[in-house]
């Protein structure tokens, strides 16, 4: 029986007779034998894996799209490293090439701006990389996720839609973070006569109370807040109960990420729905079928959605 045939019955081709391929199961199994992966990769010169860097580890959305990402590119037969560059570039570089190191074949990345360094590093190694949570068709590399801007411009939109003009926005921290620069920009470019107070916090549910409160003392008329995070939006809704604010009758509050904590809050939250999963899932098979077949990595944008739940409420009768 040549080595072939037992190779072939190792990796599951079809193209062994059902006799052949018991008869060698049967040895194997009796052998007790295991697979060595790291033979295999120096057999293959393919390690099946690949590298994701997000900017935290410590944020329910990039769990909810890391645990997603995970799970297609294991339905694909591909291992994911998981790495942090805590908002820091040169810590990304660093991250991204010890992933190549290491033998990743792929890159995903959080974000649309990135260094020079780590651009080179990836052009330098050749390594298939999608950037994540932003869609920039421009960008230096391929974009899967959603116009920021726009979906920023949708969620003030709809407060604006429902007569709420005096609005504060709580964002967490500006720095290295393309995401929410874009959403302020895009909530800046709305027009109209908003009166919109925004204030910088914590991306924590502590620094949605915090942004609250600066809130309330910015401008007591504010008639609803929209937090760029679910938590932001959960921390504010926390201290306006404290304050015996009644929410939505006295202020309506408004999320982003639709995170599965803002369902079981008291009223649950109304927010931006942003298909976080899919777009994992859409990375893992843009970037599978690059490996497999050498399709070209193109840029992608993901539709977003307002989830209408009991935190929100119109404060005048609308024109039709």
């Amino acid at each position: 029986m040549s080595v072939a045939t037992v190779s072939r019955v190792l990796n599951g081709s079809e193209k062994v007779v059902p006799e052949t391929r018991t008869r060698i199961q049967a040895v194997i199994d009796e052998m007790g034998y295991m697979r060595n992966s790291a033979a295999r990769t120096l057999n293959s010169g393919r390690t099946m894996t690949v590298g994701a860097i997000v900017p935290t580890l410590d944020h329910a959305i990039f769990a909810k799209f890391l645990h997603a990402l995970e799970s297609r590119f294991s339905a694909q037969g591909y291992s994911l490293m998981i790495s942090s560059s805590e908002w820091d570039a040169d810590t990304e570089v660093n991250k991204a090439q010890a992933m190549v190191d290491m033998g990743a074949e792929a890159l995903v990345v959080s974000g649309a701006e990135h260094s020079d360094d780590f651009i080179s590093l990836v052009r330098r190694y050749d390594v298939p990389t999608i950037l994540t949570s932003f869609f920039d068709p421009n960008a230096d590399l391929p974009t899967i996720g959603y116009d920021n801007a726009k979906v920023a411009r949708m969620a003030i939109g709809y407060l604006a839609g429902l007569g709420h003009r005096e609005i504060a926005v709580l964002h967490g921290p500006k720095l290295n973070n393309d995401r929410t620069t874009a959403r302020l920009e895009g909530l800046l470019s709305f027009g109209g006569d908003l009166n919109l107070d925004l204030v910088e916090t914590t991306l924590d549910v502590q620094g949605g109370r915090l942004g609250a409160t600066a809130a309330f003392s910015n401008n007591p008329s504010i008639t609803a807040i929209l937090g760029l995070s679910d938590l932001l939006a959960i921390g504010a809704l926390f201290e306006a109960q404290d304050r015996g604010v009644i929410v939505p009758s006295e202020l309506s509050i408004m999320g982003f990420d639709n995170l599965e904590l803002g369902t079981a809050t008291s009223p649950p939250l109304s927010t931006i729905r942003l298909g976080v999963a899919k777009m994992a899932q859409r990375t893992a098979d843009a970037i599978c079928a690059h490996l497999a077949n050498g399709n070209s990595l193109l840029a992608e944008e993901m539709n977003c959605d307002v989830i209408e739940r009991n935190s929100v409420q119109k404060i005048f009768n609308t024109p039709s």
